[in-house]
């Protein structure tokens, strides 16, 4: 009986050098001293035969489309693997690399780097083609409890589903999981100058020792999920503890999966007309900015709980961001010359399928797109691209640092929503 698939996988270490800039806080001064844990490429190609897809998971807090369109022409190049078929993403890690505003004026350090991943990437694509051998498809799912929730009110309900596919081969080392799970890997703050993949990186090497094999993270709906709520505090210790929590949710979605059915692999994407949106109003912005710090003296004052001054801070945090925006020049100056269209993946394996934002996913968008969904969905963000939280405009932080339109996200999500419901 001939396998249905054939897969393989790779990890490669991409740890810029000491003194490389860290992204993912604007508070954050200083540049790399160390290294906690490396940070990597995990790389997982899967063929048919015929149809195929190579899946990139990258320890970076976001994907830039230039760069993203640059690598994938490279491994179409020199591998064959079509580029279309190519699908790169960030597990938002807040401490990787800082990644370029424009790419068109990157520094030596930067163009170096950079240069350095793609042909790193090329290079196992290369080898993974080569390597693929048969695999069996099996599918799992589990809500993880402890590690995520909502990050502006802990009772508004978040997509908690942690989703496995896992590719089993004869050899017990072939074994290949494709983890989702959307939730931010912040349990290191801005003062954090050591590169790491965060809780991800940790979980990922707990369940690889565990339970064999290698495994790939996909973020899902992380845009307004994080560990604020429930971590004690930030630091190694914290990462510890809910990489557990991550691996265990992992080994119970394992444990507990069923054959996949279906022998297809399909790649669709669609492109959509983007714009960015309009600042607001400087005086206003500052007006709003002083009334607010108002707020947060008088909560604190009158003794109110740590979700309502954390909320009013994040708001705070929103305002300012605007203003180094407005400082920037806007959005333009800021990023430079990029294509304003945002591209929309559905990849469909057996009888699953995966849908890929280029951006932050927000928990209500899941839900519903999950819901609306012909079969089982996960919803994936910070792939191919980035465009900034796609949060429908509700005065809360995500929805006030939002780099494009009210109209442009909606589009998005509309745009998404067909693929689910029309495009398997």
């Amino acid at each position: 009986m001939t396998a249905r698939f054939r897969a393989s996988a790779s990890i490669i270490d991409v740890t810029p050098p000491l003194g490389f800039s860290l992204g993912g806080y604007i508070a954050r001064s200083g540049v790399s001293e160390g290294v906690l844990d490396p940070i990597t490429a995990r790389l997982l190609f899967l063929t048919t035969g015929r149809d195929m897809v190579l899946l990139v998971s990258l320890d970076w807090v976001y994907i830039d489309g230039r760069w993203a369109h640059d690598v994938k022409e490279a491994v179409e190049k020199q591998t064959g693997i079509d580029g279309n078929s190519v699908i790169i993403t960030a597990t938002h890690t807040h401490s990787g690399p800082e990644i370029p505003r424009s790419f068109v004026t990157k520094s030596r350090q930067e163009e170096a780097y950079f240069s350095g991943v793609t042909g790193q990437i090329v290079d196992a694509a290369g080898r993974l083609l080569a390597s693929a051998g048969d695999v069996e498809p099996f599918l799992g799912s589990t809500r993880v409890i402890g590690l995520g929730a909502h990050r502006n009110d802990p009772e508004l309900p978040v997509d908690d589903e942690l989703s496995i596919l896992t590719l089993r081969g004869s050899d017990r080392d072939a074994v290949y999981r494709i983890i989702t799970y959307g939730c931010h890997p912040t349990l290191l703050g801005p003062e954090n100058l050591l590169f790491s993949a965060d809780w991800v990186g940790r979980g990922l090497a707990d369940i690889d020792r565990q339970r064999g094999g290698t495994s790939i993270f996909v973020n899902g709906a992380a845009g307004d999920v994080s560990t604020r709520f429930i971590r004690k505090a930030r630091g190694p210790q914290e990462i510890e503890k809910y990489a557990a929590i991550f691996c265990k949710a992992a080994g119970r979605a394992q444990t507990g999966s069923v054959p996949l059915p279906g022998d297809r692999i399909s790649v669709k994407t669609t492109h959509v007309p983007v714009s960015y949106r309009k600042l607001p109003d400087r005086e206003e912005t500052q007006r709003a900015l002083f009334e607010v710090e108002r707020e947060i003296t008088e909560s604190r004052e009158k003794g109110k709980g740590f979700g309502e001054i954390r909320r009013l801070e994040s708001i705070r945090e929103g305002m300012i961001v605007s203003f180094f925006l407005m400082s920037g020049g806007g959005f333009d100056e800021i990023f430079g010359k990029r294509s304003m269209t945002a591209p929309i993946t559905l990849v469909s394996i057996g009888s699953t399928g995966m849908i890929f934002f280029p951006g932050e996913v927000m928990s209500e968008t899941a839900i519903s797109l999950r819901a609306a969904a012909r079969g089982t969905i996960t919803v994936c963000g910070y792939a191919n691209d980035y465009f900034g939280y796609l949060a429908r405009g509700n005065g809360d932080y995500e929805s006030s640092v939002a780099l494009l339109s009210p109209d442009s996200i909606e589009k998005i999500i509309e745009a998404a929503r067909r693929l689910v419901t029309e495009g398997r």
